[in-house]
């Protein structure tokens, strides 16, 4: 199942987290999203290896925007 995040600026469409579609339990999907304060978004995304079984990534990456 694919999914995508979508940012807003005051009722605009701002873009989106990902630059592609992200699938669960796949390398780069989305895990965990926090909006600490206007303007800040802090968004981590899963990165599996080859071995990592599908339930589990072993790293992730962190983004701030």
């Amino acid at each position: 199942m694919n999914f995508q995040v979508f940012v807003f600026t005051n009722g605009n469409f701002s873009g989106t987290l990902s630059p592609v579609p992200m699938f669960s339990r796949t390398d780069g999907s989305l895990f965990k999203l926090n909006l600490y304060r206007e303007g800040m978004i802090d968004a981590s995304f899963n990165r599996y290896l080859p071995t990592d079984a599908l339930c589990c990534a072993s790293r992730e990456s962190r983004l701030f925007y």
